[in-house]
């Protein structure tokens, strides 16, 4: 009885915080972002769509947080589209689970569940990038993600370690670890040379890739959607030659890899109309490209731009 009282009462509200799940994990986050905020853009005004990301991987995580505020009645729009498909072209027909914060504030203000989302996502963009190597690739996973937490916790908060296997389950050097605090690059390059536990790290402080936040608001950056290359190639032969194709157009700033497409963020006058006039253009080995303009500078002009953790 408590459980469908609390339905009643969130399906009357007029602003309301979920969770949706259920969407395919390998599709670009600046795709799910829009598809997301069309889903659900008949229940009321979107007020904010966090979706984080892997910095290397560029794969989604399985849950994103929405709100959205409107008229009376608003939840109840939201919670009727939970079992609804997320239909796109990138989607395949999704069937999406939306389920309600457990906490619902008296505003628009986010849950804790997604205040904590969101203060992630802060201190994520907010670190540093060091890149180590010198470890054992045959090392337990845990083990290493220990050892790694513990010698750079000196240095400032370890927001994330990103480490990646390769064929056969051997753990692909370098591994990623995202530090927070003053002075954390200065501090994790005296660790370069020290002891982990029997072996010497070697460590380089990288910049911070560009998000999509990032590239979506620079004032001159088109998104371009290419199809026609060989899709049997790897992932990051694919990305060297996209952008050695349309670095003539502009800054290549990000390429996202879909399953039989790609998306090209490219910054510079004019830079839409470059990118088009390469489709029909041969890439090597008889393949010819089809491109064309997805979105233009200035789509995300609204207070509540797209989230995604870095």
């Amino acid at each position: 009885m408590e459980l469908m009282g609390r339905d009643a009462s969130i399906r009357k509200r007029s602003c309301i915080q979920f969770s949706v799940m259920g969407y395919d994990t390998l599709v670009a986050p600046y795709d799910l972002d829009r598809a997301l905020r069309k889903h659900f853009a008949s229940c009321g005004r979107i007020r904010q769509c966090c979706i984080s990301r892997d910095p290397f991987s560029g794969y989604v995580s399985s849950c994103a947080w929405m709100s959205i505020q409107g008229e009376k009645g608003t939840g109840g729009k939201v919670l009727d589209l939970n079992g609804s498909y997320l239909n796109g072209s990138y989607f395949g027909g999704c069937k999406l689970v939306v389920e309600a914060s457990p906490s619902q504030g008296p505003d628009i203000e986010f849950s804790p569940e997604a205040a904590a989302f969101s203060s992630a996502r802060s201190r994520l963009f907010r670190s540093i990038i060091v890149s180590v190597s010198g470890f054992d690739p045959w090392l337990p996973e845990h083990d290493l993600e220990s050892s790694l937490s513990r010698h750079f916790s000196s240095c400032g908060e370890v927001t994330n370690i990103s480490i990646h296997r390769g064929p056969g389950g051997i753990i692909k050097s370098p591994a990623f670890i995202f530090l927070l605090g003053e002075d954390a690059a200065e501090q994790a390059l005296e660790l370069s040379g020290s002891d982990v536990g029997g072996w010497k790290v070697a460590v380089k402080v990288l910049p911070l890739p560009p998000t999509i936040n990032d590239i979506s608001n620079q004032s001159s950056c088109f998104g371009i959607s290419v199809t026609g290359y060989d899709t049997l190639l790897p992932e990051d032969d694919l990305k060297t030659a996209l952008s050695k194709h349309f670095r003539s157009c502009g800054e290549v700033m990000d390429i996202s890899i879909r399953r039989s497409s790609a998306f090209i963020y490219i910054m510079g006058e004019g830079a839409g109309d470059k990118a088009t006039e390469l489709s029909g253009s041969d890439m090597g080995g008889g393949w010819k490209v089809v491109a064309k303009v997805d979105s233009v500078p200035g789509e995300y002009h609204d207070e509540d731009p797209p989230m995604f953790i870095g």
